[in-house]
């Protein structure tokens, strides 16, 4: 599996965020994906990379269903480092047998947010499975 997500946004307090998302993963097993999750956000000129496991486990046999996932690991920004970790839960859609949509909710604790080290995040992302 390969999902990447790419914005840019400006939020109410001007506050220009660009945030690119690469994951790689192996169905270990049925339904059960371990994979490597990268993350780089840039808000006004302040960086942070983040890069840790992936973990997803996807519901049922059918093609759209439903997953939830945890994603843990370091963020470095500047010069300090925390433990970062996200819970999500999301729908499959597959739009053909190698290619889904991903609509999910994610709540952050570290330092993915500027101001708070906690962060609710509705998002949505693209797969290709490759066999």
């Amino acid at each position: 599996m390969g999902e990447r997500s790419i914005s840019f946004y400006t939020n109410d307090s001007n506050d220009s965020q660009l945030l690119i998302n690469p994951r790689i993963g192996f169905f270990v097993i049925n339904n059960l994906l371990l994979g490597l999750n990268i993350t780089y956000l840039n808000i006004d000129s302040e960086s942070q990379f983040y890069i840790g496991p992936i973990i997803r486990y996807y519901f049922g046999d059918n093609p759209n269903k439903f997953f939830t996932y945890l994603v843990l690991g370091l963020s470095v920004a500047g010069n300090t480092t925390s433990d970062v970790m996200g819970l999500g839960i999301g729908y499959n859609i597959a739009l053909s047998r190698n290619v889904s949509v991903n609509p999910i909710i994610q709540f952050d604790t570290g330092v993915f947010s500027k101001r708070t080290p906690k962060e609710l995040y509705v998002g949505i992302g693209m797969i290709a499975f490759i066999f």
